[in-house]
């Protein structure tokens, strides 16, 4: 199986229609927006990332090559499922999060990875903050979640995917595509792997189709029906965690992929880094404010 560029076993190929990349170097990055509680600075270890005080809360946010702009967001949720985007062309749409991470928690602890959306806000309901969320606990209780908007968020049956996360280094991926197999053609396929040992060794332990049927609030958003499915991309991809000591996270990168070719077994797509913006490595501008 091909590697990244931190010999970290893909899943799925880069897409070729949409070849953008995100691999993270350096904590002041034009194409991160980090949200923190207490204020405090990101700050890098060698691969390591982190909080230099205070680390209870945290958003790590990665936007498209695009980068983003409030005034191409759409909030019409059936003009965006025509266009297949949000905010731009080259939004986050088929896409496979890996990171690993490390923390410490008193037992409440969660992280989760958000996509297919913008910016996430917290006061008014708006329909940017459209999203596939996958939610992780320390205690290795997980499910997937629908957010058709900020006050609309509908779950799927927890499932336990893992003992205590806590305090040992564990790798995750979060993939989501549309599944251009189907016979609807209008589902988009979830999945989270997990590499419970830190070896490499990835195991799929989700995995759901959102075929309809899934939440009832999008009329609000002008959506085609009131269970839309989200099949545009979005410029944002979001890692969050709450309630945790000394979260750490190292190796975090963003591909686009198309699940449907399969890799060039001679190496070359292992690690040929491609992207319209750059690969996360250069640049200025990291923003870090409160909520």
């Amino acid at each position: 199986m091909p590697l990244d560029r931190w010999s970290i076993k893909k899943i799925y190929p880069e897409s070729i229609t949409n070849p953008m990349s995100f691999y993270v170097s350096d904590v002041l990055d034009n194409r991160v927006d980090v949200d923190g509680s207490n204020l405090q600075t990101l700050v890098k270890d060698g691969d390591v990332f982190y909080f230099q005080t205070g680390n209870d809360l945290g958003i790590y946010n990665i936007m498209s090559s695009s980068q983003y702009d409030i005034t191409k967001i759409n909030n019409n949720h059936s003009e965006c499922a025509a266009l297949q985007y949000m905010h731009d062309s080259r939004d986050w749409k088929n896409f496979e999060i890996t990171l690993y991470f490390l923390c410490h928690s008193s037992g409440s602890g969660y992280l989760s990875l958000k996509g297919r959306g913008g910016k996430q806000h917290y006061i008014n309901a708006n329909c940017e903050a459209f999203a596939y969320i996958v939610y992780i606990a320390t205690s290795g209780i997980a499910s997937f979640q629908k957010k058709q908007f900020q006050g609309a968020k509908f779950e799927t049956d927890e499932n336990t995917i893992a003992g205590n996360l806590e305090d040992s280094w564990v790798g995750i991926k979060y993939v989501i595509y549309n599944d251009i197999t189907s016979v609807d053609q209008d589902c988009v396929v979830l999945e989270v792997y997990l590499d419970i040992a830190a070896n490499n060794n990835w195991q799929r332990v989700m995995r759901y189709v959102d075929r309809g049927g899934w939440g009832d609030q999008a009329l609000f958003c002008n959506a085609n029906t009131p269970d839309q499915v989200g099949i545009w991309g979005g410029p944002i991809i979001s890692l969050k965690w709450e309630n945790m000591d000394d979260f750490q996270f190292k190796w975090l990168s963003v591909r686009e992929i198309n699940p449907f070719i399969p890799f060039n077994e001679g190496g070359s797509s292992s690690n040929i880094l491609y992207g319209y913006g750059g690969m996360g490595d250069t640049g200025t501008g990291g923003i870090l404010r409160g909520f």
